[in-house]
């Protein structure tokens, strides 16, 4: 708080027109934050929702192939890796999609009682706007950060988890086929 009551005190000598677009540009900022947010909100709940529908495919035929009977020995492997790390992708996702606080242009007119009671002048009123939307903008940013990067982290793992799946697959098959002459 006590570095938006010193930009406050300096954006208070600004022209007033100055000090009007400063305002603008910071709602529009806030604006722009809102719109990437919500965007990648959406990216992380679709991936998450991806990834639990092809975790439920995977473990289900798993699951039925066992039922079966059908050995699928050391296939396993290759389930139980791309198991993990495509749960470990999907909770990651969903970290990213959790609610977080946010902040917004424009304010509660309830909030400007204080402002009105003491008088203050348009410039001062303005200045502390500005100040608080620069706070809001600050942890906006470090809103946005931190989702992003448990989405990277759940993009990465996703991809490690296929790779490494098809990798050992390929060496699963391979012996198999050096072993029997036929791949199953």
């Amino acid at each position: 708080m006590m570095i938006a009551k010193k930009l406050a005190e300096t954006l208070k000598v600004a022209d007033l027109e100055v000090l009007k677009e400063i305002v603008r540009e910071a709602e529009s900022f806030l604006t722009a934050q809102l719109t990437a947010g919500l965007a990648a909100d959406q990216r992380a709940i679709n991936t998450a929702v991806y990834l639990a529908a092809i975790l439920a495919a995977i473990v289900g035929g798993t699951a039925t192939l066992v039922s079966v009977g059908k050995p699928l020995g050391l296939h396993l492997l290759g389930v139980g890796w791309i198991v993990f790390f495509l749960a470990f992708a999907l909770v990651h996702a969903v970290r990213a999609a959790r609610p977080t606080p946010f902040s917004y242009a424009g304010n509660n007119p309830a909030h400007w009682e204080p402002d009105v009671k003491e008088k203050r002048c348009l410039r001062d009123s303005l200045a502390g706007q500005a100040a608080i939307y620069a706070q809001g903008i600050r942890t906006n940013v470090k809103c946005l950060n931190e989702a992003h990067a448990f989405m990277r982290l759940s993009l990465m793992a996703g991809l490690l988890g296929i790779l490494g799946f098809a990798l050992i697959e390929f060496v699963v098959i391979l012996s198999t086929v050096a072993q029997t002459g036929h791949p199953f």
